[in-house]
């Protein structure tokens, strides 16, 4: 799962001052190295990456009086903001996910999808009332273009035009998690190379990463991860290049005939 991806994730910024950072979290066990901070904002709720790599988040000033389109550096963590405009100033980012064509998804203010765009900032709503009264949201693409909703409880999927839901299947969460309290899905992405739907979970006092299965809703434990990890986006390790193995193909090609040759003129 995940060998040929990089799994990104939001958590509180231990080593610096920032309240956040970004990290870049092991699929094989959970473990997180963080990248670097991300400056200058007190919340940081969402996160996706888009089909051209650019990976984008939500920020919240410290005032809370405004909520920017965030892109991130990916080898820092450091943010360059846009300025976010068409959703109520009270409403915060809650779950990013991008589609295949490019278009971001966003859930705002519990209830609320929109679409943005990237470029200058401009929010759009879509539709109200997404699966009911929900927290705790998480939302996520397939690779065959169907938008995934989780409420924290149920997983659904969503029609990305109308908002309209379809219940799926209720979230069944392994003992692992821990039984002190019942298991919070923060966050889901799916993993553009294998198909694999991870999330990240707080239960039992403490950050895991884990699996979710899209048929039946089993969310299965992978291992501990970053204390408090919020939001994934998940970036698929580019193949090598068809055009860069040519030549080393045609020098091969190139040596076999010369020994041929010298092999005939010895003869």
């Amino acid at each position: 799962m995940g060998g040929d991806s990089i799994i990104y994730g939001i958590g509180p910024d231990f080593p610096h001052l920032s309240p956040y950072g970004l990290y870049q979290i092991s699929s094989a066990g959970g473990a997180g190295t963080e990248l670097g901070p991300i400056d200058g904002f007190s919340g940081v709720s969402a996160m996706a990456i888009a089909p051209n790599g650019m990976l984008y988040a939500s920020g919240q000033n410290f005032l809370m009086t405004e909520e920017e389109l965030l892109t991130l550096n990916p080898a820092t963590g450091a943010p360059t903001l846009t300025i976010l405009t068409g959703v109520p100033i009270e409403l915060t980012a809650n779950a990013y996910a991008f589609s295949p064509g490019g278009i971001l998804y966003a859930i705002y203010g519990n209830q609320s999808l929109f679409t943005i765009n990237t470029s200058t900032g401009a929010a759009t709503l879509v539709g109200s009332g997404v699966a009911g009264s929900i927290s705790n949201e998480a939302l996520s693409f397939s690779n065959n273009g169907t938008l995934y909703l989780s409420n924290g409880t149920n997983l659904y999927t969503v029609n990305p035009n109308t908002a309209a839901t379809s219940l799926v299947a209720p979230l069944d969460f392994d003992s692992s998690f821990g039984l002190s309290g019942a298991p919070t899905l923060m966050s889901m992405s799916f993993d553009p190379t294998d198909g694999t739907l991870y999330t990240s979970v707080v239960g039992n006092g403490s950050s895991s990463l884990g699996t979710i299965n899209i048929s039946t809703g089993e969310v299965t434990k992978i291992g501990p991860t970053v204390s408090g990890l919020g939001p994934l986006a998940i970036e698929a390790t580019p193949e090598p290049s068809s055009g860069l193995l040519f030549p080393a193909g045609l020098l091969a090609l190139v040596i076999w005939r010369r020994r041929v040759l010298r092999s005939a003129a010895r003869i």
